[in-house]
């Protein structure tokens, strides 16, 4: 039996956007992975989560969004999930944690990394081990507009070979929308609900205004595990 491939794309969701929809169905449809499973944040290991909605909410909140991807494709499968594995880890979790104990748990699985063109840039940074972490699973890169693609930086950066496989997982034909968290956030907050152009699904734009979500949130810069 052939092994699945699991994406997992971690982030904090806070909330979760038509944009992170439209890039685990890209990968679903053009076939980089079996599965997307989301990995919400519950201890990033560098970012402050203070003014992040609760962890809970924010699963509540990718659940509406999968369902109603569900309901456009009439999938019935496992093909969009959510990890919480991050809220079982006891300290800090690293990506390279979360991916061993993933594999751990799941043998007859194999798991890729969804990360932005941002993440990839400082990728070389990440603890414990980058180059374990690189050498151990596959990337899944998608491109940003505002983050350009720095070739001959990755070079310093990575041994060629890794390089080389760090660049054979960018999807360069990835969806582009002009749609951010933050973005969500501060238009939130500044109309007292989640405005009807908001790019969100419109479960998950019910769900904040019933919620009272970010209504008075402070400054956040919260995206990720690394």
């Amino acid at each position: 039996m052939r092994r699945k491939t699991v994406a997992v794309y971690g982030g904090a969701f806070n909330p979760v956007h038509s944009g992170h929809m439209a890039l685990a169905v890209h990968i679903l449809k053009e076939g980089f992975a079996d599965q997307v499973a989301f990995l919400p944040s519950f201890n990033p290991p560098h970012k402050a989560i203070g003014s992040m909605a609760p962890f809970e909410k924010r699963c509540e909140m990718l659940e509406l969004a999968i369902y109603e991807e569900y309901e456009k494709y009439a999938w019935h499968g496992d093909e969009l999930q959510i990890c919480k594995l991050e809220s079982e880890m006891e300290g800090i979790t690293y990506t390279l944690k979360v991916l061993d104990e993933l594999s751990h748990r799941w043998l007859d699985k194999d798991f890729k990394m969804v990360i932005g063109a941002d993440e990839l840039a400082q990728l070389h940074t990440w603890r414990p081990d980058p180059v374990r972490l690189v050498r151990s699973y596959d990337f899944l890169c998608f491109p940003r507009e505002d983050v350009p693609l720095d070739l001959t930086e990755m070079n310093k950066d990575w041994p060629g070979w890794l390089c080389k496989k760090l660049l054979q997982g960018i999807i360069f034909d990835a969806p582009m929308l002009d749609v951010s968290s933050s973005a969500v956030r501060a238009s939130t907050k500044l109309l007292g609900h989640c405005p009807m152009n908001a790019k969100v699904p419109e479960p998950v734009r019910n769900y904040i205004d019933y919620n009272r979500l970010y209504m008075e949130e402070e400054d956040d810069t919260s995206t990720g595990t690394h």
